[in-house]
């Protein structure tokens, strides 16, 4: 691993953040790693967030495109007071 190689899968991975709950939490073992004054030194806590975001990342629920001859499932969230 190097730190092109961090940055480029944080960049990736960051795309999808907002559908990984504790994302920056699970992250920041790798941000750190970027950092300019520290030495890169591929840690078990690195090694832990990266598997992390990747089961995060490939796991239910899945975003994909719509395809009309699949079965679809909607699920949805509903309250008296707010809407999102």
């Amino acid at each position: 691993k190097k730190v092109r190689d961090v940055r480029s899968f944080l960049g990736l991975a960051s795309y999808y953040r907002r559908f990984v709950k504790e994302f920056t939490k699970i992250a920041r073992p790798l941000n750190h790693l970027l950092k300019n004054n520290v030495k890169f030194e591929w840690t078990n806590d690195c090694k832990q967030a990266f598997e992390n975001l990747k089961t995060k990342l490939i796991e239910a629920p899945i975003l994909i495109l719509y395809h009309p001859e699949l079965p679809v499932t909607l699920h949805t969230d509903a309250c008296g007071y707010g809407i999102g």
